[in-house]
């Protein structure tokens, strides 16, 4: 979980959780804290996003089972990893 910024690096009062089961989990931590409501929607994390950190594990040494089942994915799903489509869809801010 970490704070989201705003344009002048202040934090916002807002927070972004990254994607897994640590997502869930810091989802959990901030229902119970009071600091966001059970029916809050949730922003999904994008598909390329995913496949972003797929593939840093991947090259961090993490085997697909493992990366698998930190995504909640089956590992089918890691090897739509496309490096070229990757490269066409630079990183959003």
């Amino acid at each position: 979980m970490r704070p989201i910024l705003g344009d002048n690096d202040e934090e916002t009062g807002r927070y972004e959780v990254p994607a897994g089961g640590r997502r869930y989990r810091a989802l959990e931590l901030l229902i119970k804290q009071k600091r966001m409501a059970k029916t809050e929607p949730i922003p999904c994390i994008h598909p390329l996003d995913q496949f972003r950190a797929f593939q840093t594990l991947y090259l961090q040494g993490l085997g697909e089972e493992e990366i698998a089942a930190r995504y909640f994915v089956s590992q089918g799903a890691q090897a739509m990893i496309d490096d070229d489509l990757l490269k066409r869809f630079p990183r959003r801010k």
